[in-house]
């Protein structure tokens, strides 16, 4: 099986949240944290979906908080 690795940030605001993609520069807004959480889901599903030469995966979820540079 190949890996295959999803690379995202995600910034909270007053407006709910907003999803970016480092690899190819998207960003997506979304009304609450809920709405953008079942995004990220989405991604995950989609990767296994498309990596159908096993049943078995390894999911490595890594939280890394980021700060502004002052």
């Amino acid at each position: 099986m190949t890996t295959k690795t999803l690379n995202l940030n995600i910034e909270r605001c007053d407006s709910g949240a907003i999803i970016s993609y480092p690899d190819d520069g998207c960003k997506y807004a979304y009304s609450d944290e809920t709405e953008a959480c079942r995004s990220i889901a989405n991604d995950i599903e989609h990767l296994i979906t498309h990596n159908v030469d096993t049943n078995k995966f390894n999911i490595h979820i890594e939280i890394t908080p980021q700060y502004a540079e002052e």
